[in-house]
């Protein structure tokens, strides 16, 4: 078998699979994650799956999902960001780092600030996933709505502070005998990256001038300039590994925006989503679970479910605190629930600090298993929730009993 045939396959199995995942309100794309992991138990296209070909297509599913996650980046609409948004997303978060990162920390053997790095990768928001929940059960546009897609987008900022502590941080605390990944032109090329990144934001009035004078027949001749931004950052280090080209291919998208005129964000946005997630991100999910340890994952289940019941209380707990006086116990507890939902983000960072050797295979494969865990419990508890305190129906009229 070549690889275009195993392709058409693994793609073939995504569509069907994925419609039975979206049933249960799970992102069809992590079909291809539970078929890695299905896959790691007994590969018999190894062949293909560690072939170079496959890798840079794995890789560069990567590398667009950070683009994707610069992009949808605003900063402007991050700062004014209400009190409460604020005072939540910081409370909630760090309760999570320190609970969740002690206990890793224990049950590891991980240093300090590792256990704290990863507690916070985890403890990443999927608002992908939430808006068109909430959308589901007509609480977009409510007060609680708001308030729990607030949060998700306010947590940007701890996922980019997560992917510059996976950067620039953590191999300093390596604790294993892995070989150390410190670049030495790592300072180097962050300066270059930053006076890059300023030039560029301080000439982007006038570039973005010029692209919106730009005749464009069809808006998909702007994608050549957004892919050049991007290959371009991703590439342009020169050091070795993946340390810059991540932080790359993020600047890139924040670029890339900010040079965009609006109307042509509007109609780029949807076309660039489309060949991440069509194409590229579904075989980087198959990576994913190709690299897990099912035979590890399946035989320490119990420290999944630990992980997932204390990961799970601390979000509750915490949102309810925060919550109750604002919202109530009910939308507290049911805000505490819905901000559980994780997306690519938290995988991303996995295997960012997996391919550092931050983290071994085994403790990556456990992650991994808790955030599969995470994507069918999550949607079924909201939907029950929702179903039994009347959640959609009331806080459509704004008659949610506390």
């Amino acid at each position: 078998m070549n690889i275009f045939i195993f392709l058409g396959i693994v793609f073939l199995i995504t569509f069907v699979l994925g419609h039975v995942l979206e049933k249960i309100r799970i992102p069809w794309i992590f079909s291809t994650l539970l078929l890695g992991v299905a896959l790691s138990l007994h590969n018999p296209f190894t062949s293909i799956t560690q072939s170079a070909p496959f890798a840079l297509m794995s890789q560069i599913g990567l590398y667009l999902l950070l683009f994707i996650i610069g992009f949808e980046l605003n900063i402007p609409k991050l700062i004014k960001s209400g009190k409460f948004i604020i005072t939540a997303t910081f409370t909630i978060e760090i309760s999570e780092m320190i609970f969740i990162g002690t206990l890793l920390h224990f049950l590891f053997s991980l240093s300090w600030p590792i256990a704290f790095i990863l507690a916070l990768s985890f403890a990443t928001i999927g608002e992908a996933i939430l808006l068109p929940m909430l959308e589901e059960f007509k609480m977009v546009k409510t007060k609680l709505g708001q308030m729990i897609l607030g949060i998700a987008t306010f947590d940007d900022v701890f996922e980019i502070f997560v992917l510059l502590g996976i950067i620039f941080l953590a191999p300093y605390f390596i604790n294993s005998t892995s070989p150390q990944t410190t670049d030495p032109l790592l300072i180097p090329s962050l300066l270059m990256f930053a006076g890059l990144l300023i030039f560029i934001l301080f000439t982007v009035k006038k570039l973005k001038k010029e692209v919106s004078l730009m005749k464009v027949p069809d808006i998909a001749a702007v994608l050549p300039l957004v892919f050049a931004v991007f290959f371009i950052f991703v590439g342009i280090d020169g050091s070795e590994g993946i340390h810059l080209a991540v932080l790359g291919a993020l600047f890139a998208g924040m670029i890339t925006k900010a040079l965009l005129p609006t109307h042509y964000i509007e109609e780029v946005e949807p076309q660039i989503k489309t060949i991440t997630y069509g194409l590229f991100a579904p075989i980087f999910f198959l990576q994913i679970g190709l690299e897990t340890n099912a035979e590890y994952l399946f035989s320490n289940f119990w420290i999944i479910i630990l992980i997932v019941v204390v990961a799970k209380t601390v979000k509750i707990l915490s949102s309810y605190l925060i919550g109750k006086k604002e919202l109530g116990s009910r939308k507290s507890i049911f805000m505490g629930v819905a901000l559980g939902v994780r997306f690519s983000t938290s995988i991303v960072f996995l295997k960012l600090l997996l391919d550092s050797h931050i983290i071994t295979n085994n403790i990556y494969s456990i992650m991994i298993g808790t955030s599969i865990l995470f994507k069918f419990i999550v949607p079924l508890v909201l939907a029950a929730l929702v179903k039994k305190w009347h959640l959609g129906q009331h806080t459509a009229n704004h008659q949610i009993q506390a």
